[in-house]
């Protein structure tokens, strides 16, 4: 993921917080051999969470490995606690 590999996900993260509307809530997840939220929780989208995420998003660096399943979890727990799934009938 080094080279031109970070440097397009970065760009493509930053086109992504880019296009955030006033309404929504988000966290960035990094990934590797380890998994690290930027913030503890989904947070709304402000200018000062927006200002805190460009600023992660720019320190971000290609390492280890690409052990997804860790932040895939972590994604689906965040949504969970916001965004509560309709009981069914």
């Amino acid at each position: 993921m080094s080279g031109a590999s970070i440097t397009q996900a970065k760009s493509s993260l930053l086109l992504a917080l880019d296009q955030l509307n006033t309404d929504d809530h988000f966290n960035i997840i990094e990934f590797n051999s380890h998994t690290n939220t930027l913030f503890d929780g989904l947070k709304k989208n402000t200018q000062e969470t927006l200002d805190i995420a460009r600023r992660f998003v720019s320190d971000l660096t290609a390492n280890g490995g690409t052990n997804m399943a860790p932040a895939l979890s972590t994604a689906f727990n965040q949504m969970q606690s916001i965004y509560k799934p309709e009981s069914v009938k």
